[in-house]
């Protein structure tokens, strides 16, 4: 079980969802879980291989992950340089750079493609479910920003899901820009 918990809701997801069965991952996420290292959490999981099998997306960006394709670098740095149009956007990076990277993930999005970001909603601190920590007040305003430019951006549909951490999925509309 991952060390970070959000709450009751969670842990009943969690106890519903199928056990990992995959020996090496679940090695992985008991020494992530013992070490502390951030993970994605399972209800996430699950969402985020529910949407992949809906979608059937040919061409996939992660920001946050070290398999396929591996940029070195500050990904503020590697980003704005990348091109190429991606179906799928999965970014589960630094918080505070979010809104950031978004010009540059909405430049390479393809129409009809889907945005997904991981842990949207914070502990709770960004929706004020629970007070803001002191040394997360960077990341909680990062975050509201970026919840507010992908929520008024009339490029994409967006909702955000009380899923796990909390996750958005925007999907850039076909029209014109």
């Amino acid at each position: 079980m991952p060390f970070k918990t959000p709450g009751r809701d969670s842990e009943y997801i969690r106890a519903h969802l199928k056990p990992e069965t995959d020996p090496l991952l679940s090695e992985m996420l008991e020494y992530a879980d013992k070490n502390r290292i951030p993970v994605l959490l399972p209800e996430s999981k699950a969402f985020l291989v529910q949407l992949v099998t809906l979608l059937k997306p040919a061409k996939t960006l992660e920001i946050g992950s070290d398999r396929v394709n591996v940029f070195i670098g500050d990904a503020s740095e590697i980003i704005p340089l990348m091109e190429g149009s991606f179906d799928f956007i999965f970014m589960d990076g630094p918080k505070t750079r979010y809104i950031e990277y978004l010009p540059h993930l909405m430049r390479m999005l393809k129409k009809g493609g889907a945005l997904l970001c991981d842990n949207v909603l914070w502990n709770g601190m960004v929706s004020g479910k629970i007070e803001t920590q002191k040394n997360k007040t960077t990341i909680v305003h990062g975050l509201d920003k970026f919840i507010t430019a992908i929520c008024s951006d009339d490029r994409l549909i967006t909702s955000i899901l009380p899923v796990g951490d909390g996750m958005s999925l925007s999907i850039r509309k076909n029209q014109e820009d």
